[in-house]
């Protein structure tokens, strides 16, 4: 009798109120809710299920409520039952004091998130992506093969623009404003093109700027036989053009070739404005005398690093032409690329000494011819008596 008088009282609520109230003090439900559960020492347990269990449910109708136990979130039917769209209720993501937003799909680090996907503010918003396996990097793909990936740094305007494509496999940094590209990898033809100036290590003033502090500024090596591994062209028909310019100071050398070079024509400075001190050159034959002119063959197992020649040749001994011609040979200190140091001789600068000695032979050959026809002139005189 009492079990039936209290389903009675509870029936009778229902068809008063239309609304439930479950609690220990009796009160009445909120108004505005047709369900109302009270305590201050239970809670409200939801159906739990698994996500696959959760995604069986048939036909699920819209703002159906479960607890998922895979990962700890509630989710409700945000689709229709032919169409469900499941979910998360609450908030994956929370403010702490870094400042990390999760809204609507988008995440925020330092700021609350606006239209973009994933938006980072702050004094260093990108200090480090560090991968504890294999490689990092952000990678950004794209709906279809033929469209563009952007990295793209704004600040009043679009400064930086970096592109690639699937189809040219090309990579560029563009300055928007000017409508260039500063710089162009092209991967499928493995070609780098800038469109300005390129400094290492300097403020560039030419088109390639090196300003090196290591012991070599460039290397340059080819593998192929038969090619050129560095070619340079002017192509300026006015006087005054070159192809090539090197400097080095008066202890060194402008350039440093270990091989046979090659010439088709070369001129040296000679104009009378250059020079000072000018001497007449004196007993050239005399010294030229004391020179001793050799033929032999270089020690090439010896010395492999100098490339020297292997067959036979002529010339002098540096030892020899230093002790007549001083200015003539310089000592070639020991350098990375060359591990020894040696003498070596400007045969360029025989020349001179050359001319100046056929001169004085050939005026001594002179005053010998003159003196021989004095001679039969008096011989023919004698005779003729």
């Amino acid at each position: 009798m009492k079990n039936l008088f209290i389903l009675l009282f509870l029936t009778a609520g229902l068809g008063a109120w239309s609304q439930v109230a479950i609690n220990a003090d009796g009160s009445l439900p909120n108004s505005s809710a047709m369900l109302d559960v009270k305590s201050t020492s239970r809670g409200l347990l939801l159906p739990r299920m698994t996500a696959a269990q959760r995604d069986a449910i048939v036909s699920p109708a819209t703002g159906l409520l479960i607890f998922c136990t895979d990962n700890g979130f509630y989710y409700s039917n945000n689709g229709t039952p032919a169409t469900p769209d499941w979910v998360i209720v609450n908030s994956q993501w929370q403010s702490d004091a870094n400042g990390i937003y999760y809204s609507g799909g988008r995440v925020g680090i330092g700021t609350a998130p606006t239209i973009y996907n994933l938006e980072v503010q702050g004094s260093y918003p990108f200090q480090r992506i560090k991968a504890t396996y294999g490689w990092a990097g952000i990678a950004i793909d794209k709906a279809a093969a033929t469209d563009n990936g952007y990295l793209v740094h704004q600040q009043g305007g679009i400064d930086l623009w970096a592109e690639g494509t699937v189809g040219d496999n090309n990579f560029c940094i563009r300055n928007w404003g000017l409508a260039s590209d500063a710089m162009n990898v092209n991967w499928a033809n493995n070609k780098v093109i800038f469109s300005g100036k390129v400094g290492v290590k300097t403020d560039p003033a030419y088109d390639l700027h090196i300003n090196s502090s290591d012991y070599t500024a460039g290397h340059i090596t080819t593998p192929y036989n038969g090619c050129t591994a560095f070619e340079v062209i002017a192509t300026s028909t006015s006087a005054g053009t070159w192809a090539l310019y090197s400097y080095a100071s008066a202890a060194g050398y402008a350039a440093y070739f270990s091989g046979n070079v090659y010439c088709s024509g070369t001129y040296l400075p000679s104009d009378e404005k250059l020079k000072d001190n000018i001497q007449p050159m004196k007993n050239s034959l005399d010294k030229i005398m004391q020179l001793d002119v050799m033929t032999y063959n270089y020690k090439t197992s010896g010395f492999p690093e100098l490339n020297l020649p292997s067959d036979r040749q002529n010339g002098f001994t540096a030892q020899n032409l230093e002790s007549v011609f001083p200015e003539l040979v310089k000592l070639n200190p020991a350098k990375k690329e060359q591990p020894v140091d040696f003498k070596a001789v400007n045969y360029t600068g025989l020349i001179p000494v050359l001319t100046k000695a056929v001169q004085e032979q050939q005026a001594m050959i002179e005053n010998l011819e003159n003196l021989n026809a004095e001679l039969v002139k008096r011989i023919e005189k004698l005779e003729s008596r």
